[in-house]
């Protein structure tokens, strides 16, 4: 969440009022080359997600980033329902879930914790996540060093789609950093790559 106003501007996205994640409106070049990572595994929509666990967390004992990521893997950790972060798109407005039969008491969390601001919980609709933030900060936290470190790229944890994303400078970029994930066990459907823009890509 290192551009959490995004996260309340741009990354607070929505829909209608079922459960299916909404399609944010990018910048054109995001549209045309974001795609989740080849990782090497078979993956569908219902690949399982499993957090980081064991000696492999164990090497990441800084995952939790300062700034608004460290309070929101903070939440994560302390509220119930496994709160992978909110967004909003065209005045709807969403909450990340990995229970979300516990949605009215993560709300009710968030606010009493003054995530309220300009956010009305009490309309906002509970989306399935398959990871919370505080998993996907562990994940950022490995994945970096081991598999884009060296590039020049822009690195995410990114609300409105509950995965990671990178920037790669190119189709080149693209397939090395994908080569070094295939070596990692990384589960399907968390990070996603796409080619920003020399100068500054800014979604």
């Amino acid at each position: 969440m290192k551009r959490f106003a995004c996260a309340l501007a741009y990354a607070l996205i929505g829909c209608s009022g079922n459960t299916t994640a909404p399609t944010p409106q990018m910048q054109s070049k995001y549209e045309l080359t974001v795609r989740l990572a080849d990782i090497g595994k078979t993956c569908t929509a219902e690949s399982p997600a499993f957090a980081l666990t064991g000696a492999r967390l164990d090497s990441v004992p800084n995952a939790r980033r300062g700034g608004s990521d460290g309070l929101w893997y903070d939440v994560a950790r302390e509220l119930p329902g496994g709160i992978g972060g909110i967004f909003q798109d065209h005045g709807n407005y969403y909450v990340w879930l990995v229970d979300t039969t516990k949605k009215a008491e993560a709300f009710a969390g968030l606010a009493a914790k003054g995530f309220g601001g300009l956010f009305p919980f009490e309309k906002a609709i509970a989306l399935k996540a398959r990871w919370d933030f505080a998993q996907l900060s562990e994940w950022f936290a490995y994945v970096i060093p081991r598999a884009v470190a060296g590039e020049d790229l822009s690195a995410d944890i990114q609300e409105a789609h509950n995965r990671l994303e990178f920037g790669v400078a190119d189709e080149s970029a693209r397939r090395a950093v994908e080569a070094r994930l295939k070596t990692l066990d990384i589960p399907c459907n968390l990070v996603a790559l796409f080619l920003q823009d020399p100068i500054g890509f800014s979604r």
